[in-house]
């Protein structure tokens, strides 16, 4: 399904695809880089179209909320990554531990 062509067909994909969750790491991805020490608690996926070897994609992540959970910073997010057409192949909320001085820091 993922590397084997005649798989792929069986699964009614034309071709190979990239595995769901190559491309939702981008979004722990783009977390960590933005806010770095933060701690990646929990990713829920829904898988809502393949994306095939080579496509181009734009992963997205937006704040919902931040709250105050255990004496930490907890931020959910908004999770989509979107074909170079506009269709949604993946979507989801995380959430993590952003780090002890973030918030401090914008005050």
């Amino acid at each position: 399904l993922h590397s084997d062509a005649a798989v792929a067909e069986t699964a009614d994909f034309q071709a190979p695809i990239v595995h769901g969750m190559l491309v939702a790491s981008m979004f722990s991805a783009i977390i960590g880089n933005a806010f770095p020490g933060s701690v990646y608690l929990s990713q829920s996926l829904k898988f809502a179209a393949p994306v095939a070897v080579g496509a181009t994609v734009t992963a997205r992540v937006e704040v919902l909320k931040i709250k105050r959970l255990q004496g930490h910073d907890v931020a959910s997010w908004r999770t989509v990554c979107t074909s170079s057409d506009g269709v949604v192949c993946i979507e989801g909320q995380a959430l993590c531990k952003l780090p002890e001085d973030l918030l401090a820091s914008t005050s």
